[in-house]
């Protein structure tokens, strides 16, 4: 697994509810008849307690996330 996870998103990309992602889904496959094949949730550092259960916080994954924001244009 890459150090480092680089993002480039619009910024009308963003949601705060699982519902809109969910609905923008179910527009998505509507419009275009295809799913896509995987989507994936990035909420915060790992946790996890499988080894002794000594709780260890932010070993899944890349040590640093950069978000680049594409700025909507304005309509």
């Amino acid at each position: 697994m890459p150090s480092i996870h680089v993002v480039v998103l619009r910024e009308s990309q963003i949601v705060t509810r699982l519902g809109e992602v969910l609905a923008e889904l179910e527009e998505s496959r509507q419009r275009t008849g295809a799913v896509p094949s995987s989507v994936n949730f990035i909420s915060g550092p790992s946790r996890s307690s499988d080894i002794e259960n000594d709780l260890s916080i932010g070993v899944h994954g890349p040590a640093a996330v950069f978000v680049l924001l594409w700025q909507d244009a304005e309509a």
